[in-house]
Parts: C-alpha cells; sequence; structure tokens
C-alpha cells in the first residue's frame, strides 16, 4: 500500500510540474504582449520574466526526472526484463537529454540528405573537390536554377598548396594530380551550368584546406537550414560526422556556420 501511495504522489509531481512548465512561460507571454505585466523598472522586469521562465524550465526538468525514475520501477514491477526497462529508459533519456550521438549523424541518416533543391531554392556550398556532390546533384541545382533560384559554389584551388596537401591527407599520395583532376572536374561542370545561368550561379576557388564543408539551404527563408560535415583523417564522406543546424531550434550555431561559409567566400577569388 505504501509503494502505491508514494507511486501516485510522485506522478502528481511529476504531472503537476509538467503542467506548470508548459503553461507558465505561456501565460508570461501573453501577459507581455498584453501589457498586463508592467514596471518601473525595465531591467527588473525582465529580471523578473527571466526568473520564471527559468523556474518553469527546471520544474519541466525534474518532472522529466521523476517520470523516468517511475517508468524504470513501473516497467520491473509489470515482469519485464531489465534490458528492456534500459532500453525504454535509454529511449526516453535520449528524447529529454539528447548526447552527441543523437546529434552528429552519418550522411545515409541525415533526413535533409540528399538536399532536394526544387522550387527556386537558395543554395551555398563549399568542400574541397565536391566530386560527389556535383555528380549526384547537378541535375537538381539545374532545377533550382530553372525556377529562378541561386547557387554558390567555392571548391579548393586547383593545382595550389592547398590541393597537396588534401591529396596528401585524403589519399595518402604525394602526387596531388589525380585529386586536381576531380576537382577541375566539379568545377567543369558547375561552369556548365553557369555558361546558360550567369547571374545565378557563381564559382570560386579558395587556396585553404577547410575544416568542414557547408551546404546552407534556403538561407531567409522558411525552411532555412545548414548542413555540416565534418573533414577527418583519411575518412570517407559518408562516415564523416554531420550536423543539420535550423535557425529556430539552433539559433546560435546556426548563425556561427552560415557566416563561416560567408568568410570563406570573400576570401576566395572568381573562377
Amino acid at each position: 500500500m505504501n509503494r502505491i501511495r508514494w507511486r501516485d504522489l510522485l506522478e502528481a509531481v511529476a504531472a503537476l510540474l509538467t503542467v506548470t512548465g508548459l503553461i507558465l512561460p505561456v501565460a508570461i507571454l501573453i501577459a507581455v504582449s498584453a501589457g498586463l505585466w508592467e514596471s518601473k523598472d525595465a531591467l527588473q522586469d525582465i529580471r523578473h520574466v527571466l526568473e520564471l521562465v527559468s523556474g518553469a524550465v527546471s520544474g519541466f526538468m525534474l518532472a522529466a526526472g521523476i517520470a523516468l525514475f517511475n517508468l524504470r520501477r513501473q516497467s520491473i514491477a509489470n515482469g519485464k526484463s531489465t534490458v528492456a526497462v534500459e532500453k525504454s529508459v535509454q529511449a526516453l533519456q535520449a528524447v529529454v537529454f539528447p548526447e552527441v550521438d543523437g546529434v552528429l549523424k552519418r550522411r545515409e541518416a541525415m533526413p535533409g540528405w540528399p538536399l532536394t533543391l526544387r522550387g527556386g531554392r537558395r543554395l551555398s556550398i563549399s568542400g574541397m573537390s565536391l566530386r560527389a556532390f556535383s555528380l549526384d546533384n547537378l541535375g537538381e541545382i539545374e532545377h533550382s536554377l530553372e525556377a529562378g533560384g541561386t547557387c554558390r559554389a567555392l571548391l579548393i584551388k586547383p593545382r595550389s598548396k592547398s590541393s597537396a596537401v588534401a591529396a596528401l591527407n585524403f589519399l595518402n599520395t604525394t602526387d596531388p594530380s589525380e585529386y586536381d583532376r576531380d576537382v577541375q572536374q566539379s568545377l567543369d561542370r558547375f561552369a556548365s551550368l553557369r555558361n546558360r545561368y550567369t547571374t545565378q550561379m557563381q564559382i570560386r576557388v579558395l587556396d585553404h584546406v577547410p575544416a568542414i564543408s557547408l551546404a546552407v539551404v534556403d538561407e531567409g527563408l522558411s525552411e532555412a537550414r545548414t548542413f555540416v560535415e565534418f573533414y577527418t583523417y583519411e575518412s570517407s564522406s559518408a562516415a564523416r560526422p554531420h550536423l543539420e543546424l535550423k535557425p529556430d531550434t539552433s539559433p546560435v550555431w546556426y548563425l556561427y556556420f552560415t557566416n563561416q561559409f560567408e568568410k570563406m567566400w570573400q576570401q576566395a577569388t572568381n573562377y
């Protein structure tokens, strides 16, 4: 009987904290918007709002912890195996407290990859040779340009010191001729589009070995997102860690990596 009462009490507390955590921020926003929240000291006013919102979020996180605790106890009480219980708890934990493995993903696990560029979208893509991208997505880029879209392609400069370093790191060869050929072929593919869409297709090269590849899609539009691929030593593109960033869910790092492309673009030279 005592166990049942304690469980019921925990569930009630979790429910109360959850409801409070969800409703209180909404109520505060409504009050601020309606002008009902007023103070002579504007700074103090903002501080009060932040304190209440942070308290609501903390309550929600505490409720999530209680829910995890109850899930574990109830599952064991119902006869589930320890392994099955742990899988259920870990799945819920991944949602509430995501870890790095849930954020960094391989290419095939990216929900927005391969890129769909139809519908007049904006694309800014940077990489080293962009061989696979230019082979797989040239048709999609052309559809985008036909619909009035734009594309900026930024590649490593062929026959440069940087291309020699890239060939050594990623092809394990001191002869960069094969790597330079891949870069040149990608440039030729993009140039074939620029010949037909002179103002919409732009190409630049940079004498620099980048640490990441970037695909900035629909910047400034409602579906804006940026894909980040981290270059690792002697590893294929499909096996490398990737990030998908959106301005509404990851505003800080979305802006950071989007600006990284702009900085490289400004330093690059027209091809």
